[in-house]
Protein backbone atom coordinates (compact mmCIF):
# COMPACT_ATOMS: atom_id res chain seq x y z
CA UNK A 1 0.00 0.00 0.00
CA UNK A 2 2.88 2.44 0.80
CA UNK A 3 4.55 1.37 -2.39
CA UNK A 4 1.74 2.04 -4.10
CA UNK A 5 1.10 5.40 -2.62
CA UNK A 6 4.67 6.48 -2.99
CA UNK A 7 4.78 5.38 -7.24
CA UNK A 8 1.57 7.90 -7.26
CA UNK A 9 3.28 10.86 -5.38
CA UNK A 10 5.91 10.37 -7.50
CA UNK A 11 4.23 10.19 -10.61
CA UNK A 12 1.90 13.23 -9.77
CA UNK A 13 4.97 14.87 -9.37
CA UNK A 14 6.44 14.53 -11.92
CA UNK A 15 3.19 15.20 -13.95
CA UNK A 16 3.51 18.43 -11.83
CA UNK A 17 7.31 19.15 -13.22
CA UNK A 18 7.20 18.34 -16.53
CA UNK A 19 5.16 21.35 -18.06
CA UNK A 20 7.42 23.80 -15.92
CA UNK A 21 10.25 21.73 -17.25
CA UNK A 22 9.53 21.17 -21.04
CA UNK A 23 9.83 24.60 -22.44
CA UNK A 24 13.44 24.51 -21.09
CA UNK A 25 13.90 21.19 -22.60
CA UNK A 26 12.26 22.05 -25.95
CA UNK A 27 14.37 25.57 -26.41
CA UNK A 28 18.18 23.96 -25.68
CA UNK A 29 16.80 20.84 -28.04
CA UNK A 30 16.06 23.01 -30.59
CA UNK A 31 18.56 25.61 -30.04
CA UNK A 32 21.41 22.45 -30.84
CA UNK A 33 18.79 21.15 -33.62
CA UNK A 34 18.68 18.65 -32.10
CA UNK A 35 14.37 18.31 -31.32
CA UNK A 36 12.43 15.81 -32.37
CA UNK A 37 9.48 16.34 -34.32
CA UNK A 38 7.22 15.95 -31.23
CA UNK A 39 9.48 18.95 -29.61
CA UNK A 40 9.18 21.13 -32.56
CA UNK A 41 5.04 20.90 -32.52
CA UNK A 42 5.11 21.55 -28.77
CA UNK A 43 7.50 24.40 -29.63
CA UNK A 44 5.42 25.65 -32.34
CA UNK A 45 2.46 25.35 -30.14
CA UNK A 46 3.87 27.51 -27.62
CA UNK A 47 5.38 29.90 -30.10
CA UNK A 48 8.90 29.85 -28.83
CA UNK A 49 11.24 32.52 -29.72
CA UNK A 50 13.56 29.41 -30.23
CA UNK A 51 11.36 27.69 -32.81
CA UNK A 52 11.33 30.59 -34.84
CA UNK A 53 14.84 30.34 -35.42
CA UNK A 54 15.65 26.84 -35.44
CA UNK A 55 13.09 27.41 -38.54
CA UNK A 56 15.27 30.24 -39.76
CA UNK A 57 18.18 28.43 -39.17
CA UNK A 58 16.97 25.38 -40.88
CA UNK A 59 15.19 26.31 -43.79
CA UNK A 60 16.41 28.54 -47.00
CA UNK A 61 15.75 32.40 -46.89
CA UNK A 62 13.58 32.42 -49.69
CA UNK A 63 11.15 29.84 -48.34
CA UNK A 64 8.25 30.09 -46.90
CA UNK A 65 8.48 28.64 -43.38
CA UNK A 66 11.78 31.38 -43.10
CA UNK A 67 9.67 34.13 -44.10
CA UNK A 68 7.14 32.72 -41.65
CA UNK A 69 9.58 32.61 -38.76
CA UNK A 70 11.02 35.78 -39.67
CA UNK A 71 8.11 38.23 -39.54
CA UNK A 72 7.11 36.43 -35.75
CA UNK A 73 10.44 37.33 -34.53
CA UNK A 74 10.68 40.63 -36.35
CA UNK A 75 8.44 41.87 -33.57
CA UNK A 76 10.85 42.06 -31.13
CA UNK A 77 14.42 41.83 -33.05
CA UNK A 78 14.56 44.79 -35.51
CA UNK A 79 17.52 43.02 -37.00
CA UNK A 80 15.29 40.62 -38.56
CA UNK A 81 12.57 43.37 -40.00
CA UNK A 82 15.73 44.48 -41.61
CA UNK A 83 16.76 40.45 -43.76
CA UNK A 84 13.08 40.50 -44.42
CA UNK A 85 13.00 44.10 -46.13
CA UNK A 86 16.18 42.56 -47.99
CA UNK A 87 14.20 39.42 -48.82
CA UNK A 88 11.43 41.21 -50.70
CA UNK A 89 13.83 43.82 -52.29
CA UNK A 90 15.41 41.12 -53.76
CA UNK A 91 12.02 39.90 -55.31
CA UNK A 92 11.31 43.26 -56.18
CA UNK A 93 8.70 44.01 -54.43
CA UNK A 94 9.55 47.38 -53.47
CA UNK A 95 6.37 48.41 -50.95
CA UNK A 96 6.74 45.63 -48.71
CA UNK A 97 10.05 45.92 -48.83
CA UNK A 98 10.11 49.40 -47.72
CA UNK A 99 7.46 48.45 -45.31
CA UNK A 100 9.67 46.36 -43.55
CA UNK A 101 12.61 48.78 -43.99
CA UNK A 102 10.87 51.46 -41.80
CA UNK A 103 10.22 49.27 -39.13
CA UNK A 104 13.46 48.43 -38.92
CA UNK A 105 15.11 51.99 -38.96
CA UNK A 106 12.32 53.18 -36.84
CA UNK A 107 14.44 51.07 -33.79
CA UNK A 108 17.09 52.20 -34.85
CA UNK A 109 19.34 49.53 -37.15
CA UNK A 110 22.09 51.22 -38.39
CA UNK A 111 22.21 49.43 -42.02
CA UNK A 112 17.99 50.41 -41.87
CA UNK A 113 19.01 53.98 -41.34
CA UNK A 114 21.35 54.36 -44.17
CA UNK A 115 19.39 52.23 -46.59
CA UNK A 116 16.17 53.94 -45.67
CA UNK A 117 18.10 57.84 -45.68
CA UNK A 118 19.67 56.65 -49.17
CA UNK A 119 15.95 55.71 -51.08
CA UNK A 120 14.65 59.12 -49.13
CA UNK A 121 17.74 61.10 -51.47
CA UNK A 122 16.65 59.29 -54.42
CA UNK A 123 13.19 59.89 -54.29
CA UNK A 124 14.68 63.51 -54.15
CA UNK A 125 13.34 63.72 -50.53
CA UNK A 126 16.44 64.94 -48.60
CA UNK A 127 14.76 66.37 -45.87
CA UNK A 128 13.50 63.40 -44.77
CA UNK A 129 16.74 61.37 -44.91
CA UNK A 130 18.31 64.22 -42.88
CA UNK A 131 15.58 63.86 -40.40
CA UNK A 132 16.02 60.58 -40.31
CA UNK A 133 20.04 60.26 -40.13
CA UNK A 134 19.97 63.09 -37.37
CA UNK A 135 18.40 61.02 -35.39
CA UNK A 136 20.46 58.38 -34.99
CA UNK A 137 24.03 60.05 -35.32
CA UNK A 138 25.87 57.89 -33.05
CA UNK A 139 26.73 55.73 -35.77
CA UNK A 140 29.37 57.05 -37.28
CA UNK A 141 28.14 55.96 -41.18
CA UNK A 142 24.98 57.91 -40.08
CA UNK A 143 27.09 60.84 -39.28
CA UNK A 144 29.10 60.48 -42.24
CA UNK A 145 25.82 60.47 -44.25
CA UNK A 146 23.95 62.99 -42.55
CA UNK A 147 26.71 65.66 -43.55
CA UNK A 148 26.13 64.96 -47.25
CA UNK A 149 22.61 65.42 -46.52
CA UNK A 150 23.73 68.99 -44.75
CA UNK A 151 25.47 69.81 -48.34
CA UNK A 152 22.40 68.95 -49.71
CA UNK A 153 20.24 71.10 -48.06
CA UNK A 154 22.64 73.89 -47.70
CA UNK A 155 22.73 73.69 -44.17
CA UNK A 156 26.10 75.45 -43.38
CA UNK A 157 25.43 75.44 -39.51
CA UNK A 158 24.12 71.36 -39.59
CA UNK A 159 27.22 70.90 -42.15
CA UNK A 160 29.91 72.51 -39.39
CA UNK A 161 28.58 70.89 -36.30
CA UNK A 162 28.03 67.48 -37.83
CA UNK A 163 31.45 68.17 -39.38
CA UNK A 164 33.12 69.08 -35.99
CA UNK A 165 31.62 65.73 -34.41
CA UNK A 166 33.50 63.91 -36.81
CA UNK A 167 36.40 65.73 -36.43
CA UNK A 168 36.62 64.71 -32.69
CA UNK A 169 36.10 61.10 -33.16
CA UNK A 170 38.47 61.18 -35.92
CA UNK A 171 40.29 63.71 -37.28
CA UNK A 172 41.84 61.52 -40.17
CA UNK A 173 38.60 60.43 -41.04
CA UNK A 174 38.46 59.62 -45.21
CA UNK A 175 35.00 62.14 -45.45
CA UNK A 176 37.05 65.03 -43.89
CA UNK A 177 40.28 64.69 -46.26
CA UNK A 178 37.71 64.15 -48.94
CA UNK A 179 35.91 67.50 -47.98
CA UNK A 180 39.17 69.39 -47.81
CA UNK A 181 39.78 68.84 -51.11
CA UNK A 182 36.85 71.57 -51.64
CA UNK A 183 35.52 74.77 -51.01
CA UNK A 184 32.69 74.54 -48.96
CA UNK A 185 31.41 77.38 -46.95
CA UNK A 186 34.95 79.15 -47.12
CA UNK A 187 36.64 81.73 -48.17
CA UNK A 188 37.86 81.40 -51.87
CA UNK A 189 41.25 81.17 -52.41
CA UNK A 190 42.60 82.27 -55.97
CA UNK A 191 45.20 80.34 -57.59
CA UNK A 192 46.10 82.59 -59.64
CA UNK A 193 47.96 80.86 -62.18
CA UNK A 194 48.97 82.10 -66.03
CA UNK A 195 46.31 80.50 -68.47
CA UNK A 196 44.31 80.91 -71.27
CA UNK A 197 41.36 80.82 -69.49
CA UNK A 198 40.43 80.01 -65.45
CA UNK A 199 37.57 77.47 -64.56
CA UNK A 200 35.77 77.93 -61.18
CA UNK A 201 33.96 74.27 -61.37
CA UNK A 202 30.70 74.19 -58.97
CA UNK A 203 28.87 71.46 -57.93
CA UNK A 204 25.84 70.96 -55.32
CA UNK A 205 26.60 67.71 -53.54
CA UNK A 206 29.58 65.66 -52.21
CA UNK A 207 29.34 63.05 -55.29
CA UNK A 208 29.56 65.61 -57.59
CA UNK A 209 32.30 67.54 -56.50
CA UNK A 210 34.20 64.11 -56.35
CA UNK A 211 32.49 63.02 -59.78
CA UNK A 212 33.55 66.59 -60.90
CA UNK A 213 37.14 66.71 -59.73
CA UNK A 214 37.51 63.10 -61.74
CA UNK A 215 36.06 64.74 -64.81
CA UNK A 216 39.23 67.34 -64.65
CA UNK A 217 41.78 64.84 -64.01
CA UNK A 218 40.61 63.16 -67.20
CA UNK A 219 41.12 65.96 -69.40
CA UNK A 220 44.77 65.30 -68.95
CA UNK A 221 44.20 63.09 -72.02
CA UNK A 222 43.29 65.81 -74.30
CA UNK A 223 45.40 68.72 -75.70
CA UNK A 224 42.52 71.54 -74.43
CA UNK A 225 43.99 70.89 -71.12
CA UNK A 226 47.09 72.98 -71.92
CA UNK A 227 44.75 75.87 -72.42
CA UNK A 228 42.74 75.72 -68.84
CA UNK A 229 43.49 75.88 -65.16
CA UNK A 230 40.70 74.94 -63.03
CA UNK A 231 40.03 76.50 -59.59
CA UNK A 232 39.89 74.39 -56.41
CA UNK A 233 36.05 72.81 -57.12
CA UNK A 234 33.59 74.77 -54.60
CA UNK A 235 30.38 73.59 -53.32
CA UNK A 236 27.18 75.78 -54.12
CA UNK A 237 23.55 74.47 -53.00
CA UNK A 238 21.42 73.66 -55.77
CA UNK A 239 17.87 75.66 -54.38
CA UNK A 240 20.56 78.65 -54.42
CA UNK A 241 21.53 78.00 -57.93
CA UNK A 242 17.85 78.68 -58.97
CA UNK A 243 17.18 76.74 -62.09
CA UNK A 244 14.64 76.14 -64.24
CA UNK A 245 14.99 73.90 -66.51
CA UNK A 246 12.92 70.37 -66.53
CA UNK A 247 14.84 66.85 -66.39
CA UNK A 248 16.52 66.42 -69.28
CA UNK A 249 15.79 70.03 -71.10
CA UNK A 250 18.86 72.26 -71.70
CA UNK A 251 20.21 73.13 -68.20
CA UNK A 252 19.22 76.77 -67.67
CA UNK A 253 19.98 78.57 -64.03
CA UNK A 254 19.58 82.05 -63.00
CA UNK A 255 23.00 83.52 -64.36
CA UNK A 256 22.43 87.16 -62.02
CA UNK A 257 23.31 84.81 -58.78
CA UNK A 258 27.19 85.04 -59.49
CA UNK A 259 26.72 88.97 -59.88
CA UNK A 260 27.27 89.14 -56.70
CA UNK A 261 29.65 85.69 -56.05
CA UNK A 262 33.39 86.79 -55.52
CA UNK A 263 34.05 84.75 -58.44
CA UNK A 264 36.00 87.61 -60.35
CA UNK A 265 39.38 85.79 -60.45
CA UNK A 266 37.90 83.46 -63.43
CA UNK A 267 36.82 83.42 -66.66
CA UNK A 268 34.28 80.55 -67.30
CA UNK A 269 31.93 78.53 -64.23
CA UNK A 270 31.75 74.80 -64.80
CA UNK A 271 28.19 73.94 -63.32
CA UNK A 272 27.39 70.22 -62.60
CA UNK A 273 24.01 70.12 -61.97
CA UNK A 274 22.00 66.70 -60.91
CA UNK A 275 20.38 66.65 -64.04
CA UNK A 276 20.01 68.37 -67.46
CA UNK A 277 21.00 68.79 -71.17
CA UNK A 278 24.81 69.85 -71.25
CA UNK A 279 25.16 73.57 -72.77
CA UNK A 280 27.32 76.60 -72.66
CA UNK A 281 25.51 79.70 -71.39
CA UNK A 282 27.11 83.44 -70.85
CA UNK A 283 29.87 82.42 -69.77
CA UNK A 284 28.72 79.34 -68.28
CA UNK A 285 29.53 75.80 -69.22
CA UNK A 286 26.43 73.33 -67.81
CA UNK A 287 26.86 69.62 -67.58
CA UNK A 288 25.32 67.19 -65.32
CA UNK A 289 26.32 64.45 -63.43
CA UNK A 290 25.84 61.61 -66.34
CA UNK A 291 27.97 63.63 -69.32
CA UNK A 292 30.88 61.63 -69.63
CA UNK A 293 34.69 63.02 -70.52
CA UNK A 294 33.36 63.48 -74.11
CA UNK A 295 30.49 65.72 -73.65
CA UNK A 296 32.90 67.82 -71.08
CA UNK A 297 35.17 68.38 -73.73
CA UNK A 298 32.86 69.26 -76.58
CA UNK A 299 31.20 72.30 -74.47
CA UNK A 300 34.67 73.34 -73.72
CA UNK A 301 35.78 73.33 -76.99
CA UNK A 302 32.47 76.44 -77.07
CA UNK A 303 34.47 78.26 -75.04
CA UNK A 304 37.51 78.47 -76.88
CA UNK A 305 35.42 79.21 -80.08
CA UNK A 306 34.49 75.69 -81.81
CA UNK A 307 30.60 75.64 -83.09
CA UNK A 308 28.66 72.82 -83.24
CA UNK A 309 28.81 71.09 -86.22
CA UNK A 310 25.11 69.44 -86.34
CA UNK A 311 22.21 71.57 -86.94
CA UNK A 312 22.01 74.58 -84.68
CA UNK A 313 18.38 75.28 -83.80
CA UNK A 314 16.30 76.81 -86.11
CA UNK A 315 16.35 80.79 -87.07
CA UNK A 316 19.85 80.78 -85.07
CA UNK A 317 21.27 84.37 -85.37
CA UNK A 318 25.13 82.19 -87.11
CA UNK A 319 22.75 80.53 -89.57
CA UNK A 320 20.15 83.66 -90.54
CA UNK A 321 23.18 85.68 -92.61
CA UNK A 322 26.54 85.07 -94.50
CA UNK A 323 29.05 86.00 -92.36
CA UNK A 324 31.13 89.18 -92.77
CA UNK A 325 33.89 87.46 -90.89
CA UNK A 326 35.40 84.54 -89.19
CA UNK A 327 33.36 83.75 -86.22
CA UNK A 328 34.67 80.16 -84.98
CA UNK A 329 37.80 78.14 -85.58
CA UNK A 330 36.06 75.09 -87.31
CA UNK A 331 33.18 76.57 -88.86
CA UNK A 332 31.91 79.54 -91.95
CA UNK A 333 28.84 80.42 -93.02
CA UNK A 334 28.88 81.47 -96.92
CA UNK A 335 26.05 82.37 -99.03
CA UNK A 336 25.33 79.17 -101.09
CA UNK A 337 25.16 80.63 -104.62
CA UNK A 338 27.40 80.58 -107.68
CA UNK A 339 30.59 82.75 -108.48
CA UNK A 340 31.13 85.03 -111.57
CA UNK A 341 34.25 86.18 -111.94
CA UNK A 342 38.48 85.32 -112.22
CA UNK A 343 38.85 82.25 -110.29
CA UNK A 344 42.31 82.95 -108.56
CA UNK A 345 40.77 86.26 -107.21
CA UNK A 346 37.86 84.59 -105.99
CA UNK A 347 39.68 82.04 -104.28
CA UNK A 348 41.54 84.70 -102.22
CA UNK A 349 38.10 86.26 -101.22
CA UNK A 350 36.98 82.94 -100.16
CA UNK A 351 40.19 82.25 -98.12
CA UNK A 352 39.57 85.61 -96.22
CA UNK A 353 36.83 84.58 -94.70
CA UNK A 354 38.41 81.04 -93.47
CA UNK A 355 40.23 80.85 -90.18
CA UNK A 356 42.00 77.51 -91.22
CA UNK A 357 43.40 79.18 -94.31
CA UNK A 358 46.90 78.63 -93.64
CA UNK A 359 46.75 74.59 -93.64
CA UNK A 360 44.90 74.67 -97.28
CA UNK A 361 46.96 73.68 -99.74
CA UNK A 362 47.64 76.12 -102.88
CA UNK A 363 46.80 73.03 -104.77
CA UNK A 364 43.57 72.11 -102.73
CA UNK A 365 40.70 73.08 -104.53
CA UNK A 366 38.02 75.05 -102.84
CA UNK A 367 36.23 75.95 -105.51
CA UNK A 368 34.16 73.87 -107.87
CA UNK A 369 33.53 74.47 -111.76
CA UNK A 370 29.75 74.95 -112.74
CA UNK A 371 28.13 76.37 -115.63
CA UNK A 372 29.72 79.81 -116.40
CA UNK A 373 30.35 80.09 -112.75
CA UNK A 374 32.22 78.63 -109.77
CA UNK A 375 30.60 77.07 -106.67
CA UNK A 376 31.84 76.97 -103.42
CA UNK A 377 33.26 74.15 -101.41
CA UNK A 378 36.09 71.53 -101.61
CA UNK A 379 34.76 67.80 -103.73
CA UNK A 380 34.35 64.78 -101.23
CA UNK A 381 37.24 63.21 -103.25
CA UNK A 382 39.67 65.36 -101.74
CA UNK A 383 38.90 64.17 -97.95
CA UNK A 384 42.17 63.64 -96.70
CA UNK A 385 43.10 66.74 -97.41
CA UNK A 386 41.96 70.55 -95.55
CA UNK A 387 39.57 72.49 -97.50
CA UNK A 388 35.81 73.57 -97.25
CA UNK A 389 33.67 70.87 -96.65
CA UNK A 390 29.65 71.07 -96.16
CA UNK A 391 29.13 71.09 -92.68
CA UNK A 392 25.43 70.22 -90.70
CA UNK A 393 25.34 73.29 -89.23
CA UNK A 394 22.99 75.35 -90.74
CA UNK A 395 21.50 72.43 -92.36
CA UNK A 396 17.26 73.49 -92.55
CA UNK A 397 17.87 77.21 -91.15
CA UNK A 398 16.44 80.02 -93.32
CA UNK A 399 16.34 83.73 -93.05
CA UNK A 400 13.16 85.18 -91.80
CA UNK A 401 13.27 87.26 -94.90
CA UNK A 402 10.75 86.74 -97.43
CA UNK A 403 13.54 86.66 -100.33
CA UNK A 404 16.07 84.21 -98.06
CA UNK A 405 19.38 83.75 -98.78
CA UNK A 406 20.67 80.62 -98.94
CA UNK A 407 23.61 79.48 -96.45
CA UNK A 408 25.93 77.09 -96.60
CA UNK A 409 27.91 75.78 -93.19
CA UNK A 410 31.62 74.58 -93.87
CA UNK A 411 34.00 73.23 -91.84
CA UNK A 412 37.89 72.68 -93.12
CA UNK A 413 37.47 68.48 -93.17
CA UNK A 414 35.56 66.29 -94.33
CA UNK A 415 34.96 63.50 -91.98
CA UNK A 416 32.28 63.98 -88.55
CA UNK A 417 34.13 65.05 -85.20
CA UNK A 418 33.59 65.56 -81.91
CA UNK A 419 31.84 68.87 -82.20
CA UNK A 420 28.99 66.86 -84.36
CA UNK A 421 29.25 63.18 -82.18
CA UNK A 422 30.50 63.51 -78.58
CA UNK A 423 31.85 60.01 -78.54
CA UNK A 424 33.95 61.18 -81.92
CA UNK A 425 37.89 61.87 -81.78
CA UNK A 426 38.59 65.96 -82.30
CA UNK A 427 41.05 66.33 -84.98
CA UNK A 428 44.69 66.70 -84.54
CA UNK A 429 44.16 69.84 -87.36
CA UNK A 430 41.54 71.56 -84.62
CA UNK A 431 44.21 70.99 -82.26
CA UNK A 432 46.31 73.15 -84.34
CA UNK A 433 44.85 76.11 -85.08
CA UNK A 434 43.67 76.19 -81.24
CA UNK A 435 47.39 76.58 -80.36
CA UNK A 436 47.98 79.18 -83.20
CA UNK A 437 45.29 81.69 -81.64
CA UNK A 438 43.86 80.20 -78.89
CA UNK A 439 42.37 83.25 -77.64
CA UNK A 440 40.86 84.83 -80.83
CA UNK A 441 37.17 83.13 -80.34
CA UNK A 442 36.81 83.17 -77.16
CA UNK A 443 33.39 82.89 -75.87
CA UNK A 444 32.83 86.63 -73.53
CA UNK A 445 33.00 85.78 -69.61
CA UNK A 446 30.42 85.56 -67.07
CA UNK A 447 31.40 88.83 -65.39
CA UNK A 448 30.72 90.50 -69.19
CA UNK A 449 27.52 88.63 -69.30
CA UNK A 450 26.27 88.86 -65.92
CA UNK A 451 26.83 93.02 -66.05
CA UNK A 452 25.05 92.69 -69.20
CA UNK A 453 22.02 90.62 -67.76
CA UNK A 454 21.62 92.16 -64.75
Amino acid sequence: MRLKNLIISVCAVILLVIPLLLPAITNVALERDIAPSWLQTYGAYKELPAYYHFLRRNHKVDSEKWLRASIKLSVDIPEVSYEVSEYYRHLGRDNQALFWLKKSANKGVEKAILRLAKYYIAEKQVVKADRLLSSSMQHRDVLELSIETALMLGDELQFKERKNILANIDKRAPLLVTLSNFSIFEQLQPLNRQCVINIQPIATKLNDLILLQHRISELSAFPINDFICFEKPLYHPLKALACFHQNAERIQCNVNIWQSYPLTHVDYLLIMSPEGGANVDHGIIYIDRHDTIDVLVHELMHSFGFIDEYPLPLNHQRCSTAQTKPFAHNVVVLENEVLYGDRKKLRTKVLEQLPWRDHILPTTPILTAVENGWQVGTSEMQNNLVGLYHSRTCHGNRTGNKTAIKLQAFKPIQSKTKLEYFELKVPTLYWQILKQQPKRFLMPDHRVNAKRLH
